[in-house]
């Protein structure tokens, strides 16, 4: 099962992506708001890919 990071700054956003690609696609899936929160579980944590807000302005 590959592990994605999706970050975005939209609630709601964030969570339907993240339910979607988990019931989906069967990922492992970190959602996070914004990106000094990503930044720092990718010190932690390796993720397979990360999915990522264009515009973030939170």
């Amino acid at each position: 099962m590959s592990h994605i990071l999706l970050v975005d700054d939209e609630p709601l956003l964030l969570e339907v992506t993240k339910l979607s690609l988990e019931k989906i696609g069967g990922f492992l899936v970190t959602g996070l708001p914004d990106a000094k929160k990503a930044l720092d579980a990718l010190k932690t944590t390796r993720y397979d890919a990360i999915v990522s807000d264009y515009d973030m302005r939170r």
